[in-house]
């Protein structure tokens, strides 16, 4: 085989390894983004709110139930808290699966630094809104003295109606140009002094490092070739290829399908997702791949039609429901 028939083979694979990783990157995103607000839409139903789930959001429809602390809460944290169960799961698939060669493992790494990069970021989101939401519910109503609220009163994200059904969405324009992020929501009806909300966002800044320290070694122990990660700077080569290239054509299609929709939400998701990979980057030189450990995974190496069949039928669902999934 002469050197440029080698060359041109490892051009190829190279190029496979990253079209699937950032299929796996796009696929994560997208299913753990729609699951966010169909599980807040499934936790509404929980206390008979009808809900519209949108692949950018979700609608309730009060029709005569209360809003109160505790429904408030179970509602507005429910999607953060799946996706970063959800993201577990993948870690923990990852590790009970690891040695079976499979494009799967890839798509559960992703889906622990989305899952857990979602997460992070709706903490963060929460820090951020959560004294400007205090004041704009507060010019409205008097302070939460009752657990129950009426239907008809002025209360977080009810724009004023004379219809008999009252509607809120977390796009709500009557608030603010931002999309209200659900942690947000559940922390401001909880009326939580600052100080503990910004302890919260210190423990998201936390749980962040470790998250993102804890997604090197695995992502390096794909590799076909110990060669591929036995000095640092292949290492960070093959990081490079693996995570940060992907995310970067990842970050450019989810932004194209959630387009004009939620875009500041999913602007601060990705961006926590880009500092965890820079996080996990910077940390590459504490971690020791030994021979005898690495996979050797030769099926990244190689398109595989499968997953790109799999995420192009999981997009044209999205597209599909862009105009909402009615649950009661």
């Amino acid at each position: 085989m002469d050197s440029e028939q080698r060359g041109r083979e490892i051009w190829h694979e190279r190029l496979a390894r990253i079209v699937n990783s950032a299929a796996c990157f796009v696929f994560a995103y997208v299913l753990l983004t729609q699951l966010y607000w169909i599980v807040m839409a499934v936790a509404g139903t929980m206390f008979e709110f009808d809900a519209f789930a949108y692949y950018y959001g979700v609608k309730f429809m009060l029709q005569g139930s209360y809003w109160s602390r505790f429904n408030v809460f179970v509602i507005y944290s429910s999607g953060a808290l799946f996706v970063l169960c959800m993201g577990i799961l993948g870690m923990f698939l990852y590790s009970k699966l690891k040695n079976i060669q499979s494009v799967a493992n890839v798509l559960f790494l992703w889906m622990f630094v989305t899952g857990t990069g979602i997460f992070c970021a709706q903490l963060f989101m929460g820090t951020i809104v959560h004294s400007q939401y205090v004041v704009e519910t507060y010019n409205n109503r008097t302070p939460l003295q009752a657990q129950n609220i009426s239907a008809t009163s002025t209360v977080p994200l009810l724009p004023e109606t004379d219809d008999d059904e009252v509607y809120t969405t977390l796009n709500a324009a009557s608030y603010s140009d931002y999309a209200v992020p659900g942690l947000g929501v559940a922390l401001a009806w909880l009326e939580l002094p600052a100080f503990l909300v910004y302890l919260l966002a210190i423990a998201a800044v936390v749980m962040l490092i470790y998250f993102s320290a804890s997604i090197c070694r695995p992502f390096l122990l794909l590799a076909h070739s110990y060669s591929k990660v036995n000095k640092l700077s292949r290492k960070q080569r093959y990081f490079l290829e693996v995570l940060v290239v992907p995310y970067a054509i990842g970050a450019l299609g989810t932004t194209l399908i959630t387009y004009p929709e939620n875009l500041f939400a999913h602007g601060v998701q990705l961006a926590v997702i880009f500092i965890s990979l820079m996080i996990a980057f910077t940390a590459i030189k504490l971690v020791d791949v030994q021979k005898a450990d690495v996979l050797r995974y030769k099926t990244l190496q190689k398109f595989n039609p499968y997953l790109l069949v799999s995420l192009a039928f999981l997009i044209a669902f999205v597209m599909l429901i862009r105009n909402g999934v009615y649950l009661s």
